[in-house]
């Protein structure tokens, strides 16, 4: 304890006060369920839910992908930095408590194209950058990811549903007002996490589940080397999803007419669209290592909404390539006499080796006992042939000095 951050005295105060509305652009809110975690707000959507960094007080773990704010910009009036890498969507009924206003958003700015184009931050105070796969940051920033995990929008309603029987009324009454269903705030929303994600409008098709319910493509999402094909689902309840298999075959039916998709997402339209993503690999049955056990096709990735899923896929997207080899101005020349003489050093070798192996005495002397210079005449002979010189003086040149034999 005693080398701990001292905190400011009136911290306290400030995390206790009530929630006092809902939250707004660079403002710092208390979120969280059993615990709590310090945000900075970036952007509030129509849908109940923000685009928030989340803001820790142990500025020593920032990286150069963290704006560390001095002590007086904040009204903590301690020093803090927003870990920008971790930047997500939470639902806003997890936020607890308004802390202050904080403008950090040119900041934040610099620092997300500065990633997008490999270089550091310029004119904004940052972390060492982590070149170790050792350093306790990345651990810091997986126990950061797993808590705003359960804060998503997804997340949110669902362990709010279990945790009370109104929570679904609630939820649809939320949908009736704000229709979080339109796909162009979908697109929006991608854009802005996922720089240079594209999208076109796939021919439409539909596909049956099960009994009345079935898909519908209405998306393709593009992303560096990776394409995913967006459905909703439609008929019957839609309240859950029916059985993965039954999904993964429908999404395999449509990969037939997509054959350019890595991954069909399937998603309910309401609320933060529940979705669920299959993998063309998941589609299938397969055999399990290392038992080899075989298993029916199964999700891919579940329990988020559309934004959140296809985020999480697309992040660990890579293109096929990641250092190209830097092109010749200039084709290269083919020595043709260095080839030919390599090729008859070669041959000239396997011939001393048969010879040796020879029972014959006349044989074993003659293949062991080649001219040395016999590669570079074989060279001269095919470069003249090539070269349209008379074959009888290249043939005389050829066997000069050889002797009878």
């Amino acid at each position: 304890m005693e080398a701990s951050t001292p905190l400011p005295q009136n911290l306290a105060d400030l995390v206790s006060d009530d929630r006092d509305g809902e939250p707004q652009p660079n403002e710092i809110w208390r979120v969280g369920r059993d615990e709590a975690l310090l945000v900075w707000v970036r952007r509030v959507f129509e849908d109940a839910v923000a685009d928030v960094i989340p803001l820790v007080l142990d500025v020593e773990l920032a990286d150069q992908e963290s704006v560390i704010v001095g002590a007086s910009a904040t009204p903590l009036a301690t020093a803090a930095a927003a870990i920008v890498a971790l930047r997500t969507h939470i639902h806003t009924g997890a936020f607890l408590n308004r802390v202050g206003v904080l403008d950090i958003g040119k900041d934040v700015t610099e620092v997300m194209t500065a990633v997008r184009e490999g270089r550091r931050p310029s004119g904004v105070r940052v972390g060492p950058p982590i070149n170790d796969d050792d350093d306790q940051r990345l651990e810091y920033r997986q126990a950061l990811r797993d808590f705003l995990a359960e804060l998503s929008p997804s997340a949110w309603l669902e362990t709010q549903g279990d945790r009370t029987a109104g929570a679904e009324q609630r939820a649809n009454e939320s949908t009736a007002n704000h229709p979080g269903g339109d796909i162009n705030a979908i697109k929006a929303r991608l854009g802005e996490r996922l720089s240079g994600v594209r999208f076109i409008d796939p021919a439409p098709q539909t596909v049956a589940v099960n009994g009345d319910v079935r898909v519908t493509s209405i998306l393709k999402v593009l992303y560096l080397d990776t394409a995913i094909l967006v459905a909703t689902l439609h008929g019957g309840s839609h309240s859950k999803f029916p059985d993965p298999r039954a999904i993964a075959a429908a999404c395999q039916a449509m990969t037939l007419t997509e054959a350019d998709v890595d991954a069909v997402a399937v998603a309910i339209p309401r609320q933060d669209w529940p979705a669920q993503l299959f993998t063309t690999a998941h589609m299938r049955a397969a055999f399990e290592v290392p038992r080899g056990t075989r298993t029916g096709p199964t999700t891919t990735l579940a329990g988020y909404g559309l934004v959140d899923t296809l985020c999480k896929h697309l992040d660990a997207a890579v293109p096929a390539w990641e250092v190209t080899e830097p092109a010749s101005s200039r084709i290269g020349r083919t020595d043709i006499h260095e080839i030919t003489a390599r090729h008859a050093r070669t041959s000239i070798g396997q011939i001393a080796t048969e010879g040796q192996r020879a029972r014959q005495a006349a044989k074993r002397a003659a293949w062991g006992e080649l001219p040395a210079e016999l590669d570079e005449r074989v060279a001269k002979f095919v470069v003249a042939v090539i070269n349209n010189e008379a074959v009888e003086d290249a043939l005389t040149e050829l066997v000069q000095g050889t002797g009878d034999d």
